[in-house]
Formats: C-alpha cells, sequence, structure tokens
C-alpha cells in the first residue's frame, strides 16, 4: 500500500513574489512501465475499434489486452 501526502496546491512563492520550483520524487521505473503499458494497450483497443462504441465494449477489449500482455 502506498501511502501519499496531501498535495499542496498553491503556487509557492518567495517573500519577493518569486514562484519556487517544487522537487518531486523520480516515478519508479517499475511503476513508470506499468503506466506506458496501460496506456499503450488503451490506445491499442481505441486505434482497433474506433470512437462511438458503448464504454463497456472498451472495457471489455482492454481487459482482453491487458491479459494478452501478461
Amino acid at each position: 500500500m502506498v501511502v501519499r501526502k496531501k498535495l499542496n496546491t498553491k503556487t509557492p512563492r518567495h517573500k519577493e513574489g518569486k514562484i519556487i520550483m517544487r522537487q518531486f520524487e523520480p516515478i519508479p521505473k517499475y511503476l513508470d512501465e506499468l503506466a506506458k503499458q496501460a496506456v499503450d494497450a488503451a490506445f491499442q483497443v481505441h486505434s482497433t475499434l474506433g470512437p462511438g462504441l458503448l464504454e463497456s465494449v472498451y472495457e471489455v477489449c482492454y481487459a482482453h489486452e491487458i491479459k494478452k500482455r501478461e
């Protein structure tokens, strides 16, 4: 289980009004690869089927595409 800190959505600034750049932790490689696989599978399904179908059709095909990649 990943515990996440609540993010401050306000842009941090110095007293002079200059914007401070936030430092973010790099995304772990396993999570980056998982995200790439998920987006690629969704793109493949949508490219193959095209627009205009019910969401439930895309869900079934997306699940099938993900299982093929395991």
